[in-house]
């Protein structure tokens, strides 16, 4: 097993509109479609963390519906930082709606937003999104620990 130099929370969000479209995002950093994610700041819950991405990243209000899953498995969950240090994520992921028809607000931000239908995603998404997506449309009452 690697030497793992630091352990951070992070939070996933899938959010749906109210067609039943997920809301992705093309992130910069590594140039690919996925839900919206990031660190859990000190002094905040899981679940203030992820409303806060949302308003964000998208411009948009939430309602958490669901803690979905825990992601911690090392295959996935384990990254090289810019400095060289390896980072292993523990990731709660939420499933969540659009609040009182929320649309998305990208004009400010300059970010590539958009909503796709659940089974035409785009082909270039991160890697581990799509089994969080599964996680999520399963409808499984038990939150997924993988």
């Amino acid at each position: 097993m690697k030497k793992v130099d630091d352990i951070q929370a992070e939070i996933a969000v899938i959010i749906f509109n109210e067609k039943g479209n997920v809301l992705l995002q093309k992130r910069a950093e590594a140039g690919l479609w996925g839900v919206l994610s990031g660190n859990v700041q000190v002094g905040e819950t899981l679940s203030e963390a992820a409303v806060r991405k949302a308003e964000e990243e998208a411009g948009i209000k939430i309602i958490i519906k669901k803690l979905t899953g825990v992601y911690s498995d090392p295959v996935s969950q384990l990254k090289v930082g810019p400095d060289g240090k390896i980072i292993h994520f523990i990731t709660s992921c939420f499933s969540a709606e659009t609040a009182y028809g929320a649309v998305v607000s990208t004009e400010e931000r300059k970010k590539e937003i958009a909503f796709f239908h659940p089974e035409k995603l785009p082909e270039d998404i991160q890697p581990m999104h799509p089994q969080w997506l599964q996680d999520v449309l399963s409808e499984q009452e038990q939150p997924f620990i993988r």
